[in-house]
């Protein structure tokens, strides 16, 4: 297993859910998709991130953070939009597994695919 999804590959191995890596390197599928402006995002969901710029205001400063390829899991719902995700491989939590918030109206480009499991 790669180290870009090695964490949702696990869950969904854990929760005997499907997925799918194909021959494509960056091509990977998590179960259904869902499109969060006409379903509701839950707990669990996976994202597939593919050249998403973020950029956002946090204290007096703005920042600015890419993601070329990148997996997380939606840990917590905070509201419409607005997630805490669970995710490796950053530059603040290295390999091992940490948490940030994702609001989807802090994203400035790319492209977010959010997928719901499905059991085997």
């Amino acid at each position: 297993m790669e180290n870009v999804w090695i964490l949702a590959a696990q869950a969904l191995e854990y929760a005997g859910a499907f997925h799918n890596r194909s021959s494509v390197k960056t091509v990977y599928v998590y179960g259904e998709v869902v499109e969060p402006e006409k379903k509701i995002i839950y707990p669990g969901d996976i994202i597939q991130m593919k050249n998403v710029k973020l950029q956002y205001t946090k204290g007096n400063g703005i920042y600015t953070e890419t993601m070329d390829h990148h997996t997380a899991i939606v840990f917590k719902v905070i509201g419409k939009g607005d997630f805490e995700i669970a995710h490796q491989n950053t530059s603040f939590s290295g390999r091992k597994v940490g948490k940030s918030t994702l609001r989807l109206e802090d994203i400035k480009g790319g492209k977010l695919i959010f997928y719901r499991p499905i059991l085997k």
